[in-house]
């Protein structure tokens, strides 16, 4: 079934977290967010504040992301600091990005090298495209794509921080399909780990979908948005290796 799904499409769409990168979205209790200011200068705030205005800003937003009335009416960090926490109330436009980019450190992961190596892989075979999720703006991400040598590999980056708008929005996912020129999505496969946010929503549109859960494949679920199930990633090399050797 995998084999003969890729072997019929032109285009890949790829989610980003838990799909090729790890260790994101670090908000729990054990997290110092006053450390990571320190290290990007910030000397004005005092600790119990920093923790405070990122820990209230997590959960604020984490409250607005599972809500399908904000789909499409996300805000942007900067704009959810002073709106869930009133200790930002006399704060500069210099601190309040300072404390932006304290929750995109603390927010972004990190892309393995055997994932990096995989996903330039997939691009020797199929137009690429990404459209993640992601919360702060975008440059701590783009930077992690150039240190494992990705950044090349993408027709698209997507990224919902962007725009108003996010997965599972339709908005999104055509936003991805104008920038590689894909007007026909049964050509196209969407893979994500996220039922609800990946795979509902690409399957609205016509993608064939690939969805990354291992207790699922093990369990020979398959949910009716989605057409393969897979344990993760890099079990597609397999696939590929009979790609190859089917055109070779």
């Amino acid at each position: 079934m995998m084999k003969s799904l890729l072997c019929e499409i032109d285009a890949l769409f790829l989610d980003m977290n838990s799909t090729f990168m790890f260790e994101e979205d670090n908000f729990g209790d054990d997290q110092d967010f006053y450390a990571t200011y320190r290290e990007i200068g910030g000397d004005l705030l005092q600790q119990d504040m920093v923790n405070a205005i990122i820990r209230a800003t997590y959960h604020g937003m984490e409250g607005l992301y599972q809500d399908p009335a904000y789909y499409e009416q996300f805000p942007s960090v900067l704009q959810s600091i002073p709106a869930f926490s009133s200790k930002t109330k006399n704060l500069s436009d210099v601190e309040l990005e300072r404390l932006t980019d304290v929750f995109a450190i603390h927010e972004l992961g990190t892309i393995p090298d055997t994932y990096a190596s995989f996903v330039i892989k997939l691009s020797y075979h199929f137009t690429l495209a990404l459209v993640a999720n992601i919360w702060a703006p975008k440059h701590h991400w783009v930077a992690e794509f150039k240190r494992v040598n990705l950044h090349t590999a993408f027709e698209a980056l997507i990224f919902s921080s962007d725009y108003s708008f996010m997965k599972p929005s339709p908005k999104i996912y055509q936003q991805g399909l104008s920038a590689c020129n894909t007007r026909d999505t049964s050509r196209a496969a969407f893979i994500g780990d996220s039922l609800t946010y990946d795979m509902q929503g690409a399957k609205e549109l016509g993608f064939q979908t690939i969805w990354i859960n291992e207790e699922a494949f093990l369990n020979e679920q398959k949910p009716d948005a989605v057409d393969v199930v897979i344990p993760n990633l890099l079990c597609l090399k397999e696939c590929l290796l009979l790609i190859n050797e089917s055109t070779s």
